[in-house]
């Protein structure tokens, strides 16, 4: 451990680096290669857990549609603090999902059509969560 005479009264004041690297930045990373041929990470380097997404509701019902039946849910992670993402093959004619303006953890889901679909939320380092939706209309009087 690396030692210096810096503390007060002539007292030794001992240090320990610990770098901190996040799991995903350690693809590709050697000990001694600077960037390239993969390996593991440096002695002594602290690597951060990567942590499931979490959301605020795993599914979602509507009775109506449109706008003013929006509902919101929120995405977190532990040990994450980057941007997430949705994204759907089945949902188009559904519902839509859209960042809340000014969010990169809340999703505003909206209701435009009969159905049940899926969404997947995702972070930027591969992980992915699903979201069902399921919409019911009623026709009053119809034909």
């Amino acid at each position: 451990m690396p030692k210096s005479n810096l503390g007060a009264f002539g007292d030794v004041v001992n240090f320990r680096f610990l770098p901190l690297v996040a799991a995903a930045s350690l693809a590709g990373l050697s000990a001694c290669g600077g960037g390239a041929g993969g390996g593991s990470p440096a002695s002594g380097a602290a690597v951060i857990p990567q942590m499931p997404i979490v959301l605020s509701a795993s599914s979602l019902s509507f009775l109506s549609l449109g706008a003013t039946n929006s509902q919101t849910v929120s995405a977190s992670e532990g040990n994450y603090s980057g941007a997430f993402s949705a994204s759907s093959t089945t949902c188009s004619a559904i519902a839509s999902i859209a960042l809340q303006p000014g969010s990169t953890t809340v999703f505003v889901i909206t209701p435009v059509g009969a159905g049940s679909c899926s969404f997947s939320v995702a972070d930027t380092l591969g992980q992915s969560k699903p979201l069902a939706v399921s919409v019911t209309t009623t026709t009053v009087g119809g034909t």
